[in-house]
């Protein structure tokens, strides 16, 4: 497990330049991980989820897992299958370390999760003025099929958000 300041100190050229010579590992989540998951989500999130939701998460059929740089954890993912579907639960990369790639990093293994499961359809949803996330989900062929009014908790302005609701459909 990383302390807080490892992660800190993980600059964005450094996160590239240890990608680049092959630092990057995604494995699954485990108990120990949940301090640094736990500091990243409650970075990121507007309403991040609580230790407890990340600890249920690792009990149930969820898939959980992360990426770590030079054994740095610096981003993961939430995902849950139903029948022959894959629900995208919680997608996350540090803060100071979005805009790198990261993202992709999460999408190409959670694509990987669906389609070793022989799952034909993932479903996500997104905060409608989550932007940059929005742009993510379309370069990875997932299309908005719908809108969930109110969907989020509120925000510090008091209002509910909408979500919006993407779907990626797998070849078989």
């Amino acid at each position: 497990m990383c302390s807080d300041q490892t992660l800190i100190r993980l600059s964005p050229q450094a996160l590239l330049d240890k990608a680049e010579a092959g630092e990057l590992t995604v494995r699954d989540m485990h108990s120990r991980d949940l301090q640094q998951v736990v500091q990243i989500e409650a970075n990121a999130q507007i309403s991040p989820w609580g230790r407890l939701s990340f600890e249920e998460s690792l009990t149930k059929r969820h898939v959980c897992r992360v990426v770590l740089v030079a054994k740095v954890l610096v981003a993961y993912h939430v995902v849950c299958p139903a029948a022959d579907e894959l629900h995208i639960l919680n997608v996350v990369a540090a803060p100071h370390l979005q805009g790198l790639g990261l993202g992709h990093c999460l999408m190409q293994d959670i694509i990987d999760v669906a389609e070793n499961k022989s799952l034909r359809k993932v479903f996500l949803e997104v905060r409608a003025s989550n932007k940059t996330a929005q742009s993510l989900y379309l370069k990875w062929k997932f299309k908005q099929i719908a809108l969930r009014k109110h969907y989020y908790r509120a925000s510090s302005s008091g209002t509910r958000e909408d979500a919006l609701v993407f779907l990626r459909e797998l070849k078989k």
